[in-house]
């Protein structure tokens, strides 16, 4: 546990993103918060535990939906208190839910953003629509329910999601190809960024230069993290079913959409856990044979993880720099805007 907190406090992207103020860093508190409390209530026996533990995975659900799983899963480890876990869950979204039912005159529960994600992560054109950016070819996606007489924010999302299943029905291989690839991008070292380019921002921080980069054939941190967390995950499990729980429906979660790293970052933190245990146990606990084989499947991992992961970028996306120009304009340092305009 002390190995994993120094780690996670050493964690590139993790502080990267703390710096962005988007919305990981909150949601990964509520998250571990509840796994916290969760247990608490597992040794304790008390409902009040097991109502907050309900109320934090709803709180860490309201700001990242895809953490919805996570109260499912306290749930499913409360058994018959399960009800309880449910009464938080349901105290934590209810003022989302009131307000888009008095706001929007639609009982969305969190956001009606779901079935536009789910479209733009399985499409037939998957690498172009994840980098649209929000410009006149986004809003000419965000209006195509109403072009096609659908309106309201969820049966716009229905519309979307009905979207991509009839493609899967159509070309269930591309489909499948198509999983594979997110699969493939799930575990790489690198980190694929979303709206603004990570790996320029080390050019101004030495903590990240330190902490985040690539070199052939290793992307630090993730390409070295998902290997040793891959050998606790194997001798770890059993000791830890509501960490494996959150591991696998996470990223079954983020798989179902589309892979970046701030949707990825999510699953750090636990798989922190898993690697200080498998570093633990094959330093101290395993045999020759099993030393054998866990470090061949490692090491196996450890390559397809860390393959082709291209240069580091030097250059932000167009979308940052012109932010960042527009700010600069804002200050009135307009050579420096005029050069980002550029």
């Amino acid at each position: 546990g002390l190995a994993s907190g120094v780690a996670a406090a050493l964690y590139a992207m993790l502080i990267y993103f703390d710096a962005e103020l988007l919305a990981p860093t909150l949601a990964i508190f509520a998250m571990l918060a509840t796994v916290a409390v969760a247990m608490l209530a597992k040794e304790n026996h008390r409902r009040a535990l097991w109502i907050a533990a309900g109320a934090l995975g709803g709180l860490a659900s309201t700001v990242v939906a895809t953490a919805l799983v996570l109260p499912a899963i306290v749930a499913g480890l409360a058994r018959r208190r399960a009800h309880f876990v449910l009464l938080g869950l349901a105290l934590a979204l209810a003022p989302s839910t009131l307000h888009n039912l008095i706001r929007g005159h639609e009982l969305v529960l969190i956001s009606s953003n779901g079935g536009i994600n789910f479209w733009i992560g399985n499409n037939p054109n998957y690498e172009a629509m994840v980098s649209i950016r929000p410009d006149l070819q986004w809003q000419r996606l965000v209006d195509e329910p109403a072009r096609a007489g659908v309106h309201g924010d969820t049966s716009a999302s229905r519309y979307f999601v009905g979207k991509s299943l009839r493609w899967a029905a159509a070309e269930p291989w591309a489909f499948a190809r198509l999983q594979l690839h997110k699969v493939r991008l799930l575990i790489s070292g690198n980190e694929i960024y979303r709206n603004h380019s990570i790996y320029p921002a080390r050019l101004d921080s030495l903590m990240l230069a330190l902490l985040l980069w690539k070199i052939p054939g290793l992307a630090f941190p993730f390409g070295l993290l998902l290997p040793l967390a891959c050998v606790g995950f194997w001798v770890g499990a059993r000791r830890a079913p509501l960490l494996v729980a959150i591991v696998v429906g996470l990223s079954v979660l983020v798989l179902a959409f589309f892979v970046t790293a701030r949707y990825r970052v999510l699953l750090v933190p636990f798989l922190l856990i898993f690697a200080a245990h498998g570093v633990r146990w094959f330093a101290k606990e395993a045999g020759r044979k099993q030393r054998l084989v866990a470090g061949g499947c490692a090491l196996a991992l450890f390559l397809v993880a860390n393959q082709g992961q291209g240069a580091m970028e030097r250059r932000m996306n167009a979308d940052a720099e012109y932010s960042l120009a527009v700010h600069y304009g804002q200050k009135g340092r307009m050579r420096e805007a005029q050069e980002l305009f550029e």
